[in-house]
């Protein structure tokens, strides 16, 4: 009855013709579709063309936890009230109330289930896997986040970091979550990149392209991750971009 609340099959990657992680399988498409949009698939040949030819980039980072709106999203319309209640109880005890004085989690928590009531005809379910943003965080953790995705993209020495997105030949978007999973209690550790073109307005404009690396431990680098799974795509979606463009003999 009850769908995952983890992010895990939300988002389906098909990079490769087998499904294994081969460097020397071609890339194919990514389904890049967020939530509440039309169905967006990333196209590798765009995707290819625009990093062959970038050379600044800019980064903004993203920390934070999923809101209840987010999650619910992908419980099963036929939820019970029972379940859906429990979990409701079980996310405001580990997100909500740690962030409120003791003395206010009882009214805090029946303001909650005000706004948290579950529809009476079930919910759509999304369309795509991300809320759009662009903005990037404005707290420490997304700071830090931020500097230790340069540092990470410093060392790959593909591209020189700017600060200004406006001024980039490609903005990464790099988000990092900890999605509660309530079937185990603990954790589920998760980035994505998100890559935007010049010129794009995350606000309407679409990704070209959207890494993900889910963690399997409660110690994984997911960030360290998904740097290495987007070197992989960008060095593959190279190398068929200039194959495209070589002169025909």
């Amino acid at each position: 009855m009850l769908k995952s609340i983890y992010f895990t099959g939300l988002l389906i990657f098909v990079f490769h013709a087998a499904g294994g992680q081969n460097d020397a399988a071609p890339l194919k498409v990514v389904d890049c579709t967020f939530v509440g949009s039309t169905r967006h698939v990333c196209d590798v040949a765009t995707f290819g063309k625009t990093v062959l030819l970038a050379k600044k980039v800019a980064v903004i980072a993203i920390e934070a936890t999923p809101t209840w709106a987010d999650l619910a999203h992908h419980l099963d319309p036929e939820i019970p009230d029972r379940e859906y209640n429990d979990l409701r109880r079980r996310y405001f005890s580990s997100f909500v109330a740690p962030r409120i004085d003791f003395k206010f989690r009882t009214t805090a928590f029946e303001e909650f289930k005000k706004l948290t009531n579950k529809p009476s005809h079930g919910w759509h379910p999304p369309t795509g896997v991300l809320s759009r943003s662009g903005s990037g965080g404005n707290n420490e953790r997304s700071s830090d986040l931020r500097k230790y995705a340069e540092q990470l993209l410093d060392k790959w020495g593909r591209f020189s970091i700017i600060v200004d997105p406006e001024l980039a030949d490609l903005v990464l978007e790099v988000r990092h979550y900890r999605w509660f999973g309530f079937d185990t209690g603990e954790d589920q550790l998760v980035s994505f990149i998100l890559v935007w073109p010049r010129d794009a307005d995350p606000k309407t404009d679409k990704v070209i392209w959207l890494e993900k690396y889910q963690g399997k431990w409660k110690r994984s680098d997911t960030v360290a991750g998904v740097f290495r799974s987007f070197r992989k795509s960008v060095e593959q979606a190279q190398r068929q971009a200039a194959t495209r463009t070589q002169p025909q003999q």
